[in-house]
Parts: structure tokens; C-alpha cells; sequence
């Protein structure tokens, strides 16, 4: 998108359609300020009525909507984009590429991706200073129930306190329940 000039304003879920109404795949408002891809279907009523759409089908359908980018009409050159589209696609999955740049989310692309190396020089420094006050770091096992000992802690000195750590915290300190 960078390389052909492409923005795209808003990129969102479209709703499944309602049952009797014919279902559409995708959409793209004014040349991608707003792009809508069906994630979901609709497979019966209430709320596990849905299943998840394969993910090979939903990029092809965002392939064809970014399209729509540069191209409205389906006509010859519209087809003759995507295909180039989907061939570069192509090549850059089976080369494992690496994604820089902005992180998704809801603050308009305003935090940047942070590096490996930020990460582990981080990770190292919260190891660290777990280590100052006695507690051990490291892995956590998934899953488990709320006493796993890999969530809880034993608190330094021997007291029955419970060190929890957050890790969704903003300052990775721990957090001490008694």
C-alpha cells in the first residue's frame, strides 16, 4: 500500500447480513476511506449462530476491496490489478515477511511497532528488577487455574502475603494483595 500511495481511513468488520438478505463479502467507501470485510457468517440464530470465515478468504476479499482503492469498476484493468496484487501477496507470504511500521489499533497508527530488541532489552530490565526485590521471573505456564503458582508469587520474607504480577500494567510493578 506504502509503495502505490494507498491509504486506507478505517478498516472494520462488515455485519453479516441479516437471514433472507443476500450477503455481501466486503466494501470500500470512497476509494478506501472506509473498508468493511465480512469476518463472520451467519449459520442459524442467537448468539453462536456465526462462524468464523477462513482467513485465505478474508485477504482475498481485502485484496479485492484495497482494489477498489485505485479502481472502482469490475472491468478488465480492475482484474488485471488484483491478480498483480495477488501474486505479490503471494510472494511476500511464502517469504515470511516481517511487518514494520504501525501497530493496528484505534490510535490512528500513532505508536510505532517496537523492536526485538526493545522487547528483550525490556524483558531483561523487568527480570532484573524482580530479582532485586526476591522474586523470580520468567516463563508462565498457560492455562491453569487461579492458584497456579506460575500467576502467584510467594511473597519475599516469608509473610502470607501474595505477590500477583499484572501484566497489563503500565509499570510492570508487581502488585502485593494481603
Amino acid at each position: 500500500m506504502k509503495r502505490r500511495g494507498w491509504r486506507v481511513g478505517e478498516l472494520t468488520e462488515l455485519p453479516p447480513a441479516p437471514p433472507g438478505e443476500i450477503a455481501l463479502w466486503g466494501d470500500n467507501l470512497d476509494r478506501g476511506r472506509r473498508v468493511r470485510v465480512l469476518v463472520r457468517q451467519r449459520r442459524g440464530r442467537g448468539e453462536a449462530a456465526y462462524r468464523w470465515i477462513d482467513e485465505e478468504q478474508v485477504f482475498a476479499v481485502m485484496l479485492h476491496e484495497l482494489t477498489h482503492v485505485e479502481i472502482g469498476p469490475h472491468d478488465a484493468t480492475f482484474y488485471a490489478l488484483l491478480r498483480t496484487l495477488e501474486r505479490e501477496a503471494a510472494v511476500m507470504m511464502a517469504s515470511d515477511f516481517v511487518v514494520c511500521g504501525r501497530c493496528v489499533g484505534g490510535d490512528g497508527g500513532a505508536r510505532r511497532a517496537r523492536s526485538p530488541r526493545t522487547n528483550a532489552r525490556d524483558a531483561a530490565a523487568r527480570r532484573a528488577r524482580l530479582a532485586e526485590v526476591g522474586l523470580r521471573g520468567g516463563g508462565r505456564r498457560l492455562g491453569g487455574t487461579a492458584r497456579d503458582e506460575s500467576r502467584l508469587l510467594a511473597a519475599p520474607g516469608g509473610d502470607d502475603a501474595v505477590v500477583v504480577l499484572d501484566a497489563e500494567a503500565d509499570d510492570d510493578a508487581p502488585i502485593v494483595l494481603d
